[in-house]
This record gives structure tokens, C-alpha cells and sequence, in this order.
């Protein structure tokens, strides 16, 4: 009888090993995608922040042609 016992928590004890080692290589391969993930996020903020900065840039020389042909414009009409 005993010795059934002990038979059933070796193998409970077993079970509850190679289910802790599982879990183990999950966590170990999760924190691998969210570490990937992190690099990528910050790849994706760096490409942001530079498309937005040559938008600004755009914007800017839009602004100033405009001002310059409006300027054309207004010469011509004074003429």
C-alpha cells in the first residue's frame, strides 16, 4: 500500500516537473517575441519620427513656394 502511494506521488512529482520545464521554455521563447516585438515597435517609432520630420520639411517648402508665386502673382497683377 505504502509503497503504491509513493509510486503515485513520484509520478505526480514527475508530472509537475516536466510541467514546470514546459512552462519554462514558453516564458523563455515568450520573452524572445516580446523582445522581438520591442525592436521592431522602436524601428517603427524611429521610421515615424523621421517621416514626419521630412513632412514638416515639405510642409515648410510648400508654404514657401506658395508665398513666392503668391508674391509673382501679385506683381503681375499690379502691373
Amino acid at each position: 500500500m505504502i509503497f503504491e502511494t509513493f509510486s503515485k506521488l513520484e509520478e505526480k512529482i514527475q508530472q509537475a516537473i516536466d510541467t514546470i520545464l514546459l512552462l519554462q521554455v514558453e516564458l523563455k521563447e515568450l520573452k524572445e517575441q516580446n523582445d522581438d516585438q520591442k525592436k521592431e515597435i522602436d524601428l517603427v517609432l524611429s521610421s515615424k519620427m523621421q517621416l514626419e520630420e521630412e513632412n514638416k520639411k515639405l510642409r515648410g517648402e510648400r508654404e514657401m513656394w506658395k508665398d513666392m508665386l503668391n508674391g509673382l502673382l501679385n506683381k503681375i497683377n499690379a502691373m
